[in-house]
């Protein structure tokens, strides 16, 4: 009888244990962090480069431009403090200057997730001056800032964003399919309004990268646009991990728990 008592409160005992740490790795929170442009530096002109913004040593993300990247001005992309997108105070964003000569020429900016930030979650991260200039009746325009394929990479294939538009642009189209198309002029530079902006969001999915296109849609005058700019802000992120140190203690805590608890068993007297 008293074996019999002594394997049911070991048989209670351990299933409290693995709940409690199911529980622990459950609400063990994944590291967030931030790609601040404020603290990292961009060889201006270069077209990618990677950043480890955790301070582990490792490299954490990769910004890489492609595709008609002839059409970058001089010195650009770089960092700088130009487009503030209604911040009301400056901050600095990577800035792209482009002087397309055809209306269906376009750049493609990838970021990239490395290491423990492969599957990231909760990635966001928002665009300034994305606008139209018109220069007569409508649909007259000089240059139309235009974005598609804005769209993740995971897993299980391509992730639509959750775009939010403001006044100088407007979103359409649905899933991974959206665009956005300047149509109006933006008041940007400097703390300006915040008119131009685009917020991009990924929510909770599970990403390996993200990517949009950079160009102009139709109804401009003629086929070469004026000189467009835009902005990219600070982009936000999770590890799909969660934080090394915290879980390894969580198991080492519920391994020692159990240990304690078997030694007191064996010292018990048999039946």
């Amino acid at each position: 009888m008293g074996a019999l008592v002594g394997t049911e409160q070991k048989m209670t005992t351990l299933r409290v244990i693995f709940i409690l740490l199911t529980t622990i790795l459950v609400v063990t929170p994944c590291r967030a962090v931030v790609l601040d442009w404020s603290t990292v530096s961009w060889t201006a002109g270069s077209l990618s480069n990677t950043y480890d913004v955790d301070g582990d040593s490792k490299d954490d993300v990769t910004i890489t431009i492609s595709g008609d990247t002839s059409a970058l001005v001089s010195g650009y992309p770089t960092i700088s403090t130009t487009m503030q997108g209604g911040l009301g105070s400056a901050d600095d964003g990577l800035e792209l200057r482009l002087n397309f000569t055809t209306d269906s020429q376009s750049i493609t900016v990838t970021v990239t997730f490395l290491n423990d930030y492969v599957g990231a979650s909760d990635v966001s991260f928002s665009l300034f001056d994305i606008d139209g200039n018109r220069v007569g009746a409508s649909p007259n325009y000089r240059y139309r800032d235009y974005l598609e394929n804005i769209v993740a990479s995971g897993d299980s294939g391509l992730i639509a964003a959750a775009l939010t538009d403001s006044t100088a642009n407007a979103v359409a189209g649905s899933g991974t399919n959206q665009t956005v198309t300047g149509n109006a002029a933006a008041a940007d530079f400097g703390t300006g309004s915040g008119d131009g902006n685009v917020g991009v969001d990924y929510g909770t999915n599970n990403v390996n990268s993200v990517s949009f296109t950079f160009g102009n849609t139709g109804n401009i005058l003629g086929d070469n646009p004026q000189e467009q700019v835009f902005a990219m802000h600070d982009v936000k992120f999770k590890s799909k991990i969660p934080e090394v140190g915290t879980t390894l203690m969580a198991v080492a805590l519920c391994a020692g728990v159990i240990g304690t608890r078997l030694i007191r068993f064996r010292r018990q007297p048999k039946a």
